[in-house]
């Protein structure tokens, strides 16, 4: 671009004046947001921030809310604001050239480092002035008695003056090298962690623009609501239980992962199951219906039937009939039944405000205690474990409103394991085990019978006997549910006769064999099962 004289220049200068008057008018505004309030939702959280700005003339401004999440869901921004003025419009972006906000121990790291430079550049000034005089004293150290009229005596004085001087600065220097050099290294050491810490710090960060138009100079207060990814949570219980009590204490607690950038001091805080819709079509509930669970057979790995461990929380088969007898433990897994499928979203908001600081690690609140109405029981299955548990029924557990979540499980004070709570259901009763009682003592053991193996014509017979055993440690009364089983016959041609159950109950569905054993305190009680299998004498049979 050439200039054929000087009202080309004036031009120029008159186009770039003008555009600088522009830009003054269109003032945008740095302000920083105060977290007042949070909904964490299980993988997201909605945040509500206040900022208080001023303008300082009427016109059109730009308020822009730095330093956020970066991750800000772009549908969600809500924006109200209080003051004499009109918002225009909001809209999120991401600033990768800002200033980095650094957490509290970089900036602590950060004053050290300043701390150590100080001290350094202190002792070298020291040093230097040491230095400085030590020269100068060297330089007047030629004395002499016909120069300047001193005699021997003074001579002396002055030469003892020199030397003593000569050692002090030389000591002090030597000192001052000392601090110096340990100085240095310590700078040293901090400048590389806190260039690691910075490296890892120094991430983009996400902001939000608002647009208002302001009347005149204004005062005014923005607060701004949005959905972020960077937080979320998930439930876990805490599971007491007391011997022979008739409640056990339910402790909900959230384990939150807050990793927005952002921290968060004395907020109002709420947790919700929920997932956030942000549609502006209003939500249509549809209809659910309830209905009789199909049985299914257990799935078969192989040829052998998956084992299922007493520690895993299972429900009760029936709500009819006795406590005892809503006591029979299920191999089903936990509740097939969604809780957000059902329609049911729980929101717990906390009664104090939190502080959340942002950190990859997580943090644990607690959220709400209940005790909650139970039968406490013995069961065992030695067949499968020698050990007798505890368990606790609890009934109407649909009517608690419970989260599926990890269980960690406390017994007498003695934590016992960790285990699976389902969502809260229609179901009637949830039994959980609350691990090994070693008070009572189960044995399961092989035993002959009076015929083990014999030929009768073109049929065979294999007879089966165990001794049960059962030792009550206690000192006081107590009832054990026992269980076993026997085989079910799929072919007509093989007959499984039942020879002695000692009075146990028998499910012909699935050949599970229970008992109710009441035992007095130091009681033993032997139980008896014996069951013979007649098949073809040309076959062979196989039981899994």
């Amino acid at each position: 671009m050439t200039f054929k004289n000087s009202s080309d220049y004036r031009l120029l200068f008159s186009i770039v004046f003008s555009l600088g008057l522009v830009s003054a008018h269109a003032d945008t505004l740095f302000v920083k947001g105060q977290t007042t309030e949070a909904t964490i939702f299980r993988d997201r959280a909605m945040v509500t921030l206040r900022s208080a700005f001023s303008v300082p003339s009427a016109g059109e401004h730009e308020v822009v809310l730095q330093n956020l999440p970066l991750y800000i869901d772009p549908q969600s921004i809500q924006v109200r604001g209080t003051g004499d003025f009109t918002i225009l419009a909001a809209a999120g972006r991401q600033n990768f050239l800002g200033e980095t906000v650094l957490p509290p121990k970089v900036r602590k790291l950060q004053d050290s480092l300043d701390e150590v430079n100080d001290d350094v550049k202190v002792w070298n000034f020291q040093r230097e002035s040491l230095v400085q005089e030590h020269d100068m004293l060297m330089a007047n150290k030629m004395v002499g008695g016909s120069n300047t009229g001193l005699n021997v005596a003074e001579l002396v004085k002055a030469t003892d003056f020199f030397r003593q001087r000569s050692l002090e600065i030389k000591s002090k220097i030597h000192n001052l090298e000392q601090k110096l050099k340990e100085g240095y290294e310590e700078s040293a050491k901090l400048t590389a962690q806190l260039s690691t810490m910075r490296s890892r710090y120094k991430q983009p960060f996400g902001e939000i623009a608002v647009s208002i138009r302001a009347t005149g100079k204004v005062a005014g207060t923005l607060n701004v609501s949005f959905l972020t990814s960077g937080a979320s949570w998930a439930p876990i219980y805490d599971l007491r239980a007391k011997e022979d009590s008739k409640t056990i204490e339910l402790v909900l607690k959230a384990q939150i992962t807050q990793n927005t950038g952002m921290d968060w001091k004395a907020i109002r805080l709420t947790l919700s199951s929920g997932q956030p819709g942000l549609g502006a079509q209003k939500p249509e509930i549809s209809p659910i219906s309830v209905y009789f669970e199909e049985n299914r057979p257990m799935a078969v790995y192989g040829k052998r039937k998956m084992a299922v461990s007493m520690d895993m929380p299972t429900t009760a088969e029936s709500s009819q009939g006795s406590d005892m007898e809503n006591m029979a433990l299920t191999g089903a897994a936990p509740q097939a039944v969604m809780v957000d499928n059902g329609g049911l979203n729980l929101a717990y908001t906390l009664e104090q405000t939190a502080n959340l600081p942002s950190s990859p690690q997580m943090q644990t609140v607690e959220i709400r205690k209940q005790e909650l109405p139970a039968i406490l029981r013995l069961a065992a299955a030695p067949l499968l474990d020698q050990d007798v548990f505890a368990i606790a029924i609890i009934r109407d557990y649909g009517t608690f409103n419970l989260l599926r979540g990890q269980l960690n499980v406390f017994y007498d004070g003695t934590y016992t394991g960790q285990s699976y709570l389902p969502a809260s259901t229609a179901q009637d009763s949830l039994v959980v085990s609350l691990g090994r009682d070693r008070k009572v003592l189960a044995k399961r053991e092989s035993v002959p019978s009076k015929e083990s193996k014999n030929f009768f014509g073109n049929e065979k017979r294999q007879a089966y006997q165990f001794e049960i055993t059962l030792k009550n440690n206690r000192k006081d009364a107590t009832v054990v549910r026992l269980e076993d089983r026997v085989p079910i016959s799929r072919n007509g041609s093989i007959v499984v006769d039942r020879n002695e159950l000692t009075g146990g109950i028998v499910d012909e569905a699935t050949g599970k064999v229970i008992w109710d054993i009441a035992l007095t305190a130091g009681q033993s009680k032997k139980i008896i099962l014996y069951y013979t299998i007649k098949y073809p004498k040309d076959k062979r049979i196989q039981i899994y």
